[in-house]
């Protein structure tokens, strides 16, 4: 089994951004996140990745995310 943890905060710090941009692009609203810890786990067959974040939106913009991802 391999494993492999991204510690540096530089790299965390652009994941970050590149996640962000995509989840604007999906949900059309700001959403500042910070990844605590990224890791990926090789079993042969299977990759698993572990990810720590923490997200922040609006608390107004909440209704209006969750009707365009169809679970309202």
């Amino acid at each position: 089994m391999d494993e492999m943890k991204v510690q540096s905060k530089l790299l965390r710090g652009i994941i970050s951004k590149i996640i962000s941009k995509n989840v604007k692009k999906k949900i059309g609203s700001d959403c500042d996140i910070s990844i605590n810890e990224l890791s990926f786990v090789n079993d042969g067959n299977k990759t698993m990745v572990k990810l720590n974040i923490e997200a922040g939106i609006e608390t107004s913009r909440i209704p209006e995310i969750l009707n365009k991802l169809g679970v309202i």
